[in-house]
Order: C-alpha cells, then sequence, then structure tokens
C-alpha cells in the first residue's frame, strides 16, 4: 500500500501543479477597470468574449499500473465520488453581461493540497460557473454610490469590509479619472449623431458638454457621493457620455442612452418630433439637478414674506436663497443658479410687493424697434426694465389694482444662460423673429447691478463660451452650435456629426441666427 500511496501522491501533485498554472494564467488576463455605473461594484473577471475557458487538468494520459488491485480501484472509486462539484450561479448586472466564475469551497493558489479528481479527461468551466477567491471572502456587493444609500451592517466585521470597499471603490475611481485626464491632451472636439431630427438635443448637450469647470467637477469623486439614489440614470448616462467624448479617437458619438433617459424622466423629449433646444436645455439641466440634489429629504414647501420694516434687502434675499438651497442643492445650482429680485408696485397706495426668485436663464424679449438691429445691452436693459400690470391683488390694499413691476438681479452665476426669445406666439399667430443681434465675447454685467451688495456681484465679468444657432423658420428649421473648447481654446462649429474649426469672433455685429448665448465668469 505505500508503494500506490506514493504513486497517488505524485499524481496528485502534477495535476494539481498544472491546474494553478492555466488558472494563474487565465486569472492574469482578466480586467479589472472599475466603471461608472448604477449597479453594485466588485471585482469582475472579464472573459474577453469566450463562451468557455478549458482548464487542462491532465494533458499527458496516465494509465494504471498492471499491479494495481481491486481494492486500490475502490479506493480510487470513493475518491472520484468525493470530489467538490463547483455551484453554478448566474449574476445579472444591469449594464454588463459578464458573469463571474469563482470557484465553490477552493481557493485556485500554489499552496492548494486537497484531493482533486485523478483523470485523464479534460475540465471545462462555462462563464456560469462560479470560481470564489476565498471561502471565507464572500461578501455582499457594495453599490458604487452609497455616501446617501448606505447599507446597514449586520456586524462590525461587515461594517468593516464594507468600508474598505467603498475605500476601493474610491481609489478606482481617482485613478480612473487621471486616466481620463491623461488622455485629455489628445482630446478634440467630438460631434453627435443625429438619430431622428435631433439637432436641438445636440447643439444644447454640446454647450454643457464644453461648459467650463463644471464637467471637471462632473468627473471628480466627489459625484460619487452625491447621485441621489432614487434619481440617477440621466446624470449616469451623461457621465458616460461626457467621458467617452473626452478619450475618444472618434470624430463623433452616439448619445441614443442619454436621450432614452432624459426621455424617460420628461415625456416631451420622446420620440423624434423636432423641439425646442432652450426647452431641453432647461430639461437636461433639472434632471441632471434631481440626480445630484444632495438633499434628499426636503422640508415642507412654505410662503415667503418680504418686510423691509424687519430685515434689510440683504437679509430678505439671505433668507430666501438659503430657503431654495435647503430644499434643492446640487452641482448644477452651484453654477447655473442666479437670483432676482422682483418689485411690485401698486399705483394707489405705493405700497411695494417683494420676492426673489432662483434662475438657471435669462429669457429675453426683443423689444419694439424701427431697424432691423439691437444689441444684447438693449435687451437686458427692456428686460429690467418698468412694465404695467393689470389687475393684480395688492397686498395693503386687499383690492385689484394696476401696478408696475421690475427686475434687478441681485446674484450672479458662474454659468450665465441667456435665451433669446425669436420664437414669437400670440394666439394662432406664431412667426420667428430674424432682427439681428449685436453681442460680444466679453460681456460686463456691472451696469446692470444697482442695490446688490452680494459678493457674487464683485466680478460681473464674462466670456462667451457657447452659442446655440437656429436658422429656417418655425415649420422647417435646423439647430447647431458654436463652441469654444474648455481645452485648447479653439472655437468649433458643432454641426450633429459635423465638427469644423471656425476663427473666434471679438464681436459679433450681426447675427439674426443665435437663439442662446452662454457665458461662463472670468
Amino acid at each position: 500500500m505505500s508503494g500506490f500511496k506514493l504513486y497517488r501522491s505524485r499524481i496528485i501533485l502534477a495535476l494539481s501543479s498544472q491546474a494553478y498554472k492555466r488558472a494563474h494564467k487565465f486569472s492574469s488576463q482578466t480586467s479589472t477597470e472599475p466603471e461608472f455605473v448604477d449597479q453594485p461594484l466588485n471585482k469582475q473577471i472579464k472573459l474577453n468574449d469566450q463562451s468557455f475557458i478549458k482548464i487542462q487538468q491532465n494533458e499527458q494520459k496516465t494509465s494504471n499500473p498492471p499491479t494495481q488491485n481491486i481494492e486500490t480501484q475502490r479506493i480510487n472509486q470513493n475518491l472520484q465520488k468525493t470530489e467538490t462539484n463547483p455551484i453554478q450561479t448566474k449574476e445579472k448586472q444591469e449594464n454588463s453581461a459578464i458573469k463571474i466564475p469563482l470557484q465553490n469551497n477552493n481557493s485556485i493558489n500554489h499552496n492548494n493540497s486537497q484531493t482533486q479528481k485523478a483523470s485523464n479527461q479534460n475540465t471545462t468551466i462555462d462563464k456560469d460557473i462560479v470560481i470564489q477567491a476565498s471561502k471565507h471572502e464572500q461578501k455582499k456587493e457594495l453599490p458604487l454610490f452609497n455616501g446617501q444609500n448606505k447599507l446597514q451592517p449586520n456586524n462590525s466585521s461587515l461594517q468593516i469590509q464594507q468600508q474598505q470597499q467603498v475605500k476601493q471603490n474610491g481609489h478606482q475611481m481617482e485613478q480612473m479619472n487621471k486616466a481620463v485626464k491623461k488622455e485629455i491632451k489628445y482630446f478634440k472636439a467630438c460631434g453627435l449623431h443625429n438619430i431622428g431630427n435631433t439637432c436641438y438635443f445636440n447643439s444644447a448637450l454640446q454647450c454643457i458638454i464644453n461648459t467650463p469647470k463644471f464637467n471637471d467637477k462632473f468627473l471628480s469623486d466627489e459625484i460619487k457621493q452625491e447621485l441621489n439614489p432614487k434619481h440617477k440614470q440621466v446624470a449616469l448616462q451623461y457621465w458616460r457620455l461626457l467621458k467617452q467624448m473626452r478619450t475618444t479617437n472618434n470624430t463623433s458619438e452616439n448619445p441614443v442612452q442619454l436621450k432614452q433617459a432624459i426621455s424617460s424622466s420628461t415625456k416631451k423629449f420622446g420620440g423624434h418630433r423636432q423641439e425646442d433646444s432652450q426647452e431641453f436645455l432647461r430639461a437636461l439641466l433639472t434632471c441632471l439637478h434631481e440626480d445630484l440634489n444632495r438633499v434628499t429629504g426636503k422640508p415642507i414647501y412654505k410662503e415667503l414674506t418680504a418686510d423691509l420694516n424687519k430685515q434689510s434687502l440683504e437679509d430678505i434675499s439671505n433668507t430666501w436663497f438659503n430657503y431654495f438651497k435647503g430644499r434643492d442643492n446640487s452641482l448644477v445650482t452651484d453654477y447655473f443658479t442666479g437670483q432676482l429680485l422682483s418689485r411690485v408696485t401698486c399705483s394707489v397706495c405705493k405700497n411695494q410687493s417683494l420676492a426673489f426668485d432662483n434662475f438657471q436663464d435669462l429669457s429675453l424679449a426683443f423689444p419694439n424697434i424701427s431697424g432691423n438691429q439691437i444689441t444684447l445691452e438693449d435687451m437686458l436693459k427692456y428686460y429690467l426694465s418698468e412694465e404695467s400690470i393689470n389687475q393684480y391683488t395688492c397686498g395693503k390694499c386687499r383690492q385689484q389694482r394696476k401696478c408696475t413691476r421690475q427686475l434687478e438681479i441681485w446674484r450672479l452665476p458662474d454659468i450665465l444662460v441667456i435665451h433669446l426669445k425669436r420664437f414669437y406666439y400670440k394666439g394662432p399667430m406664431k412667426k420667428k423673429i430674424n432682427i439681428d443681434i449685436k453681442f460680444g465675447a466679453k460681456l460686463d454685467l456691472g451696469q446692470f447691478i444697482i442695490n446688490s451688495s452680494d459678493k457674487s456681484t464683485l466680478n460681473c465679468n464674462y466670456n462667451l463660451y457657447g452659442i446655440v444657432k437656429h436658422y429656417g423658420d418655425l415649420n422647417f428649421g435646423h439647430y447647431f452650435a458654436e463652441c469654444k473648447h474648455p481645452f485648447t481654446m479653439k472655437w468649433y462649429q458643432l454641426n450633429d456629426s459635423s465638427v469644423q474649426e471656425i476663427k473666434p469672433k471679438v464681436s459679433y455685429e450681426s447675427d439674426n441666427s443665435a437663439y442662446l448665448l452662454l457665458y461662463s465668469r472670468i
């Protein structure tokens, strides 16, 4: 019996060594690059589109010695019966079809001395077979964004494992973002496929894609902690598209996944109808804001009052702004939100009703002019000028009176979006206003700051970085964008998939196609 034991030990040792080498070769070829996806993150083994992986357990045929007796054959049969079978499981992943092979109850390492089946047949392991990395390390998967959706551990050991996993996820995200930033120096302007009357979509999206500073924050590690657990799809798809456009060698990318995510949230933009670019821009920013809102439980809404007998304008402004920030606070509001003061004066008792309202764009109407050209400053003055209101209920008279209303800029955002209201609707009549607009590459809003002493108004200078233009009429029109690249500082015309470098302008003297203007604070 001692001779047989020695012979069997040599066979088992040879088989274990061959299995380990092949499994080690397989594991060294796998990739664990993390994805910014809406699903749990764990170490993943990619199979490189192979349907299965063969581990040759015994390449050389081994025949039993002729002296082997009946007792030896019985022992070998018992060993085959007691061999551990792998457990097959399928883990469904939302955005990936990759299945993770792990071995049950055995880790593949050079110290594996457990008895394995001595056979002259090859063993085939399918994708569905699970290879457990360690029999003591079956950990629950953690979501990538768990800052506001923390799992409750059953014990301290699990909590430590979760914290380690979160730290590892953060490190992987940091490494990936560094890799993205490293590739940015090769990044050129990238177009967007038109997937069916989506020029309105592409033009507005290009302006946000080329917004300076905002997207650097969007790619930072902080963003994973701010993702709202209830709303996340638009932010996830925007992140993917942004990363893809910053690192691709292609001249254009397909935004279909982002459009589907926005369409599921805002039904208006489903299908393939031509829509308004300014309305889509508002919807995009609203969806991103909801996905990134740091406030998960909004306080009960309440009506705010403004009494100059009790507070100064500065105190009232802060009270209102902080109240809105307590309900809506995100990366979008950090960059795009300003504040307007509205004064409504009763024509009888001269009582003033005050209100502070936040804005994400300024919609400027065209004043009645005799010529065919107007400046952007003229449109801003008209927007902030006094207007008459009929049948307004005065807060002091408690009756409907004729009143006047005037707006005043109180807080300035870092990103200023200006909407030029070229599309005119009044009853059954609708038309496009083709008046030329004169505007510059620089904009100083200091002349429009009258009473505000807010710190955001200390710097009123802006640089133009994005334009959405519209050609044609209300029935047959086309949108495209002109944007300043945030890294190369070159200007490009972005017309769906077409990308063409253009010369920068100091001033736009007569432009009758500009529809949206985007400025960033200097």
